[in-house]
């Protein structure tokens, strides 16, 4: 799955790194995880929800707070609704509820403070 364009979560957990395919059939959803691929999982199609990007935040911008702790290192901040996918060069990916996540205007990047 392509984690900068959907993010999965099933019961409440993203799971978009350990999905390798998916399919919603009867009420269900059929998961085959990247560690079992020869295994499909069934789960009822309330508990799996497939959010797709709605867009991307400049981390340049924004000083992001999570559950009052600052993430620095940030390369992309990705807005999936209810959820924030955080993008660190070289680090595990961090998935966050929109309850979770606080943004502060990055005063360093407005025009006016900035030295000519």
């Amino acid at each position: 799955m392509d984690a900068r364009k959907h993010l999965i979560i099933i019961k409440g957990k993203d799971q978009t790194d350990s999905v390798a395919n998916f399919q919603f059939r009867n009420g269900k959803c059929e998961v085959v995880y990247t560690s079992a691929p020869n295994k499909t999982y069934s789960f009822q199609s309330s508990n799996v929800e497939i959010l797709p990007l709605q867009k991307k935040i400049d981390p340049a911008r924004v000083i992001v707070t999570v559950n009052g702790q600052t993430i620095s290192g940030i390369d992309e901040i990705l807005d999936f609704g209810g959820y924030y996918r955080i993008v660190r060069n070289g680090k595990r990916d961090l998935s966050f509820r929109r309850s979770e996540v606080q943004f502060q205007q990055n005063c360093l990047t407005d025009g006016k403070n900035q030295e000519t």
